[in-house]
C-alpha cells in the first residue's frame, strides 16, 4: 500500500511532486480540522452543507493549482 501512495505522489520520473504532496496534506488537514471541530463542539450540530461547500472550495483550489501547472 505504501508503494501505491508513493507512486501516486510522484511525477513521471519518480521524484516526489511537491504539488501532490501539498494537496494530500491540505486534504488531510481539512478532514482533521472537521473531525476536531465535531469532537470539540459537542453541543453544535455538524452541518453537512457547510462541510460540503468547504470541501468543494478546497477541491476547486487544488484543481486550479494543478490546472495552472499544465503538465498533469
Amino acid at each position: 500500500m505504501f508503494e501505491w501512495v508513493k507512486k501516486g505522489l510522484s511525477d513521471d520520473v519518480g521524484a516526489m511532486d511537491e504539488a501532490r504532496v501539498g494537496a494530500m496534506i491540505t486534504v488531510l488537514t481539512f478532514l482533521g480540522c472537521a473531525v476536531t471541530s465535531v469532537i470539540m463542539n459537542e453541543h453544535h450540530d455538524f452541518k453537512m452543507q457547510d462541510f460540503g461547500m468547504g470541501f468543494g472550495a478546497m477541491a476547486a483550489g487544488i484543481g486550479g493549482w494543478f490546472g495552472f501547472r499544465g503538465k498533469n
